[in-house]
């Protein structure tokens, strides 16, 4: 269990610092780059807001135990790939080789 945390910790802090970058990246224009910014960031605060009352909520009616929670966090993840597989295929033209 200690190794799994550790493993996505490290995987969400990569993804958390390398989000405004990105953003930047696929900015139009650098000079106002403030509002795409602050709208990730306040996507961010509201899953970071209500993530860890669902957690408990979770933990707490699987009698204390994780497996509920892991498919919780396994279905969390694969949202936001589903995001983010749509925002490339938007940038991209929906060409698979695209660069973006």
């Amino acid at each position: 269990m200690i190794m799994y945390a550790a493993l996505y910790d490290f995987a969400s802090g990569c993804t958390f610092s390398i989000a405004p970058a990105k953003v930047a990246n696929t900015s139009p224009d650098l000079l106002i780059i403030g509002a795409p910014v602050r709208s990730l960031y306040a996507l961010l605060a509201v899953g970071a807001l209500v993530g860890s009352p669902i957690t408990g909520a979770i933990v707490k009616a699987q009698g204390g135990g994780y497996e509920g929670l892991t498919g919780y966090s396994g279905a969390a993840l694969m949202i936001g790939v589903g995001f983010v597989a749509v925002a490339r295929g938007v940038l991209g033209e929906w060409k698979l080789w695209a660069k973006v």
